[in-house]
């Protein structure tokens, strides 16, 4: 029998096969319960052990991809995913409202005094025009005012802990920038800052505009007011694009 025979005898024996009903939706949910389970046991300890959460922390990002496109497309955009500090998980439509300043002046060097990480800054957008610090010490943000009279704005913070809830109707995006795998939100989105409880901060909910997610070691940047390819030319001025 010739390679041309053999492959014609399995494609018929393949016809030939019943295969069972697939529940797909089952299917997809006990996989994402699956994935989910070593998130919430790394969870739970993270109060007690830095080191393991660190290494949970790496392993996230192995599987974040498979995390977010599970948790975003159907069946089961009731799932929630976690990537690098921000928590995705599906929303309603929204309007995307004007993005905010920073109401600070602080200079970079002061605002690293503030923070539980080592701050970044994109050398594609210069200095920025306003620097704050939350409250609680776990957000820088910078500002920028563009020629067309908008905000560009960055947020940075430790990937290691939830800091971000994000709602979206529409799947986001896993893009590259250089090797680091970023994430893209194309439209309007739901963004509330969390606690270290990972209880919402009703009074920091608005709409948001095309963002975009990328992790730089053990801090999470989020860049908003730019489309795609402009937000990943400042992401790659922050990475490098090897």
């Amino acid at each position: 029998m010739n390679a041309e025979q053999l492959s014609r005898e399995l494609r018929d024996l393949g016809r030939a096969i019943e295969t069972p009903q697939i529940d797909t939706e089952a299917l997809t949910e006990r996989t994402m319960v699956q994935l989910a389970e070593p998130a919430a046991r790394a969870t739970s300890t993270r109060n007690r052990f830095t080191a393991p959460r660190r290494r949970w922390h790496a392993l996230a990002g192995a599987v974040a991809g498979l995390l977010i496109l599970l948790a975003l497309t159907p069946p089961v955009r009731a799932a929630v995913a976690d990537w690098f500090g921000v928590i995705v998980r599906p929303g309603s439509s929204v309007q995307s409202e004007p993005i905010p300043e920073a109401e600070s002046s602080l200079t970079v060097d002061e605002a690293r005094q503030l923070v539980r990480f080592e701050p970044v800054q994109p050398t594609a957008l210069g200095t920025p025009d306003g620097i704050e610090v939350s409250p609680d010490g776990r957000v820088l943000s910078m500002t920028w005012s563009d020629s067309d009279g908008g905000v560009i704005r960055l947020d940075q913070f430790s990937g290691v802990e939830p800091t971000f809830l994000k709602e979206s109707q529409r799947a986001a995006e896993i893009v590259d920038v250089g090797a680091t795998t970023a994430l893209w939100f194309d439209g309007p989105h739901h963004v509330t800052r969390l606690d270290d409880a990972g209880r919402e901060y009703v009074e920091t909910a608005r709409s948001a505009g095309p963002t975009l997610i990328l992790p730089v070691g053990e801090v999470t940047v989020r860049i908003e007011g730019l489309d795609q390819s402009a937000a990943i030319e400042v992401a790659s001025s922050i990475v490098g694009t090897d």
